[in-house]
């Protein structure tokens, strides 16, 4: 008996972990990720290219520009929040009881920060929205260089898709994407950078998402099997007589 609870144990094991994968493949699939999953299969280009040292210096400046925006934004938002106290009366209770002539400078101050706060948002997002378009496009970069200096955005920055208002492109399809844009004539770099990015997104990615929707519910079942397993080892685990430990 021992050897046969040890058995069904380890067969349970066995295929928690096999449900455990067809759940992750069933959700990375059929949930139509084929950006990633493309990026698993063919890895961005790391080639050494002309002008590439030059280039990633130039971003290295890019980025001291927009930490020095994001770090005047931080402040402007912490004055903000020291007066927030005063500048959130309600407007007809100010009215009604009236405020200090202290009170009316808190007020002032705290339109004029408001103020300021939309325009340095405003301009860090312009200037971010530089920095990714940019890069998509720069045939200096290969593909790994854009990727690294997207991550980099997500960690000095922000949000890469927030704080620029674009999904990242495919970087595995960036170098095929730039070469079949090249004919095409844009009235902007801004404009061309978006095709780029559209058509990375697209190579594969449809691809994948397709394929996802004919295979991904069957394996998405594999949750419902875990479920299915984990309720029976507890039944079996109720059902065992005391005192024995297989």
């Amino acid at each position: 008996m021992a050897k046969n609870s040890e058995e069904e144990e380890v067969g349970f094991g066995v295929i928690a972990i096999a449900g455990t994968v067809i759940v992750g493949l069933g959700y990375l699939i059929g949930s139509g990720a084929g950006v990633v999953v493309d990026e698993l299969v063919i890895p961005p280009s790391n080639d050494d290219r002309p002008g590439q040292e030059v280039a990633l210096q130039q971003y290295d400046a890019m980025f001291n520009r927009l930490a020095e925006q994001r770090t005047e934004l931080d402040s402007r938002r912490a004055e903000l929040s020291s007066v927030a106290g005063i500048s959130n009366t309600p407007q007809l209770l100010a009215e009604t009881v009236g405020l200090s002539a202290e009170e009316e400078e808190i007020y002032s101050t705290a339109d004029r920060t408001r103020n300021e706060l939309q325009q340095m948002e405003q301009s860090l997002s312009e200037l971010s929205k530089r920095f990714a378009k940019s890069a998509i496009i720069d045939a200096r970069l290969n593909e790994q260089n854009v990727r690294d200096l997207f991550n980099r955005f997500e960690n000095e920055v922000g949000s890469f898709q927030a704080k620029t208002g674009l999904r990242k492109p495919d970087f595995a399809d960036l170098d095929l994407s730039r070469a079949a844009v090249a004919g095409e004539n844009f009235s902007s770099e801004a404009e061309k950078a978006l095709a780029i990015k559209k058509h990375s997104r697209q190579i594969n990615g449809d691809v994948a998402t397709s394929l996802g929707g004919k295979i991904g519910g069957g394996l998405g079942g594999g949750f419902f099997l875990l479920l299915l397993l984990m309720d029976y080892r507890e039944e079996r685990r109720k059902r065992k007589p005391k005192g024995l430990k297989h």
